[in-house]
């Protein structure tokens, strides 16, 4: 059984691809106290759930957070990482699936401040909450995936093992990698390639210079039965000329300044509600929608970009990263970088 509640005036994430009835919120295993969730966990319930996320498959114990960072130190003390995954499965007693619909801030406390206790507090008070019963954790599983629509089955390879870093901004730097495993005998599928490999950092772009034959490069992996997997990003570089930046702002497929789409953000609003990006990147618009009017974003120039990457790499792929792999200090040079413009 599924039940779908419907809180202030949510945003259309089209996560959803059918939407029962709203119905009436009655106080039952949750309670909600002003747009937040309450309710009891038993000593041998399991909490599954939150996808990409720290710490192990029970979450019991821990406070998670969905506000996506780009946290490069991937610890057991964070509270959020890189993905933001609104469902858990309760398995206790009974079985109850609990979805968040929103694409603001969302704060768990699952058994953190009280062993015994759950606690689900959206940010916004504009959300849609989804509960679904079942039988089973596969049950409420099941459901959930006709709710949003199944997965789709990646290839066969794409099982396997994949090694992925950020700094191999070179050819020979990837056949190192392939033959590091090959020579300890150690299988590899994939080798992940971070934004090292385009041209100035944009989408769709190869540096010429550090990959002179990428096509030949991928052929050459291939024949290893590895495959090389490039980073495509969210984020596209604001540089007038470039194509896909100047294709995205004539077909309207940047985020605008719609403040229930970037609620999250209103702090970085100045006083006409144009968002101030200091990163000089366009966001891209996952909603479909068409409101408002674009960013207004704060140029970095090339030599002050270039200069943070320069950086970055002379702390991390030269004194760290080639000798033992250890990257982190990332977030401290990064600030060193802020504080110095």
């Amino acid at each position: 059984m599924i039940k779908r509640y419907v809180f202030g005036d949510p945003v259309e994430t089209e996560s959803v691809l059918w939407k029962p009835e709203a119905a009436d919120w009655q106080d039952d295993r949750l309670f909600c106290r002003d747009n937040a969730f309450y309710g009891d966990l038993s000593g041998e319930e399991i909490v599954y759930g939150l996808g990409q996320n720290v710490r192990g498959i029970n979450k019991r114990g821990w406070l998670y957070e969905s506000y996506c960072t780009d946290d490069p130190r991937h610890t057991e003390e964070k509270h959020t990482l890189y993905g933001a995954h609104n469902f858990l499965v309760l398995d206790g007693a009974g079985v109850l699936g609990i979805f968040v619909d929103t694409p603001g801030n969302v704060v768990y406390d699952i058994g953190y401040t009280d062993s015994r206790k759950l606690s689900i507090a959206p940010q916004s008070a504009d959300f849609e909450l989804y509960l679904i019963e079942g039988e089973s954790p596969d049950a409420v599983v099941e459901v959930f995936r006709r709710l949003i629509g199944r997965s789709y089955i990646p290839p066969r390879w794409a099982f396997g093992y994949g090694q992925s870093r950020w700094g191999y901004d070179s050819m020979n730097q990837v056949r190192e990698v392939a033959a590091g495993y090959r020579d300890n005998h150690i299988p590899l599928d994939m080798i992940f390639l971070d934004i090292d490999y385009m041209e100035r950092y944009k989408d769709f772009t190869v540096d010429k210079e550090r990959f002179p034959d990428f096509r030949g490069l991928v052929a050459e992996m291939k024949e290893q039965d590895i495959r090389l997997v490039p980073i495509i990003d969210g984020g596209v570089k604001k540089e007038d000329g470039y194509d896909i930046y100047e294709e995205g702002k004539e077909k309207g497929y940047f985020c605008k300044n719609d403040p229930r789409i970037i609620a999250n953000f209103r702090k970085n609003f100045d006083e006409d509600g144009d968002l101030y990006n200091s990163h000089g990147i366009a966001g891209m618009d996952i909603t479909g929608k068409d409101p408002s009017e674009w960013h207004k974003i704060v140029e970095v120039s090339e030599e002050g970009r270039q200069s943070m990457f320069d950086m970055v790499k002379r702390e991390f792929i030269q004194e760290k990263g080639i000798a033992n792999g250890d990257t982190t200090q990332r977030s401290e040079v990064f600030a060193a970088y802020q504080r110095s413009l």
